[in-house]
């Protein structure tokens, strides 16, 4: 009998209960905004929790992810931008719009 009591899940009342973000909330932030959005919603969750060490490694997981995200976004434009220069050699977009009167520049 004691075995039993021992694994029986604590009463769950307003005063023991701890707010969390849904995960729903977190992918959202995560997908719509960036990564580094939802770990730091999710390193709410942890630190309610009382989980600092995983909190804490979750935030620097979320920001080598997007850091690492924007690498490469930023690595596939550089290579777009130099096959359409190979492509067209008369158009220079960048150089442009810098020069662009309407643009106020």
């Amino acid at each position: 009998m004691t075995a039993e009591s021992e694994h029986t899940p604590p009463d769950l009342n307003q005063e023991n209960t701890v707010k969390i973000y849904s995960k729903r909330a977190i992918w959202g932030f995560s997908v719509f905004f960036a990564p580094v959005f939802g770990g730091f919603l999710l390193r709410q969750n942890l630190m309610n929790s009382n989980r600092n060490k995983e909190a804490n490694l979750m935030l620097l997981i979320s920001i080598v992810f997007t850091v690492f995200t924007g690498l490469i976004v930023d690595s596939i434009f550089f290579v777009l931008k130099l096959d359409i220069s190979f492509l067209n050699q008369d158009v220079h977009l960048p150089h442009m719009l810098l020069n662009d009167k309407r643009l106020g520049m």
